[in-house]
């Protein structure tokens, strides 16, 4: 599937999720919490900032609490273009991901939040990021990282592997959290931490995880028809994940690995503190 096909099928995904959406995911609106507070310690206080984010409004309504002149979230799916986010203490813009619509040292901070695995050329967005930060302006990136869902991940490989003879790509891809840096170091980025932050979440069945990506409009876009799951594989799925990773009230463990990476656009021979 090429990227364009890919992007459309996932953006229609996310689509479908926000009309059900009851903003208040676990996942983001733990995180969020975690994302404020890092933010904070690192500068208390800001001019303009921007965030760019895949989920609604759990990250948001953190952000919001920052000290600072002006905050604008911008995200590419269509509730952003609807009547939920009026009358907000910050601008909402509705825009591709891949386009960011901004002039050079726009923003002091960039706050790029579980959608760098939307964006075509990775490498090109990060450098459109480095110039609209001001000279002295941080950016922070946060992503799911490689052992997201390792244990669906190798259920699925299992019960590919029997039903259909041979695996599928049904996780949301990762970012590898050395390559990222890397990457971030190559284009001019300074001053890069990284940290890792894990969260556990137990189920009570397959139908739960598998929901739940679902309603966080994660689930990997299906085309072909030979890729649908049935009922039997769905129950052969769960035996798996009882069998390798349940605990001892037969709990299903889901892993969450979410990397979070700061940075400070510098210019040479300065410092952000001058």
């Amino acid at each position: 599937m090429n990227y364009n096909i890919y992007k459309k099928l996932s953006i229609e995904e996310k689509n479908k999720a926000f009309k059900k959406w009851k903003g208040d995911n676990f996942v983001y609106k733990s995180f969020s919490k975690i994302l404020h507070k890092k933010i904070v310690e690192l500068k208390p206080e800001f001019t303009n900032v921007l965030l760019i984010s895949s989920d609604l409004n759990e990250t948001i309504d953190e952000i919001s609490k920052i000290k600072c002149k002006n905050l604008i979230y911008l995200s590419q799916y269509e509730i952003f273009k609807k009547e939920f986010f009026k009358n907000k203490q910050y601008n909402v813009i509705y825009a591709d991901f891949d386009n960011l619509p901004f002039k050079k040292k726009s923003f002091d901070l960039v706050i790029c939040n579980f959608c760098t695995n939307k964006v075509s050329e990775k490498k090109d967005y990060l450098k459109k990021i480095l110039e609209i930060l001001t000279d002295d302006g941080l950016f922070l990136c946060n992503f799911f990282g490689e052992q997201t869902l390792s244990e669906l991940r190798q259920c699925f490989f299992i019960a590919d592997d029997r039903f259909l003879n041979g695996a599928f790509n049904r996780i949301p891809k990762v970012d590898l959290m050395a390559d990222f840096s890397n990457l971030l170091a190559g284009i001019g980025y300074n001053e890069i931490v990284t940290e890792k932050i894990n969260f556990d979440i137990f189920y009570k069945n397959i139908i739960g995880i598998l929901k739940d990506i679902k309603n966080m409009g994660e689930k990997i876009p299906i085309k072909e028809k030979r890729e649908k799951i049935s009922k039997t594989y769905i129950n052969f799925l769960n035996k798996i994940y009882i069998e390798e990773f349940a605990n001892q009230n037969l709990q299903l463990k889901v892993t969450l690995d979410i990397i979070s990476i700061s940075s400070w656009k510098q210019l040479k021979n300065n410092s952000k503190n001058q």
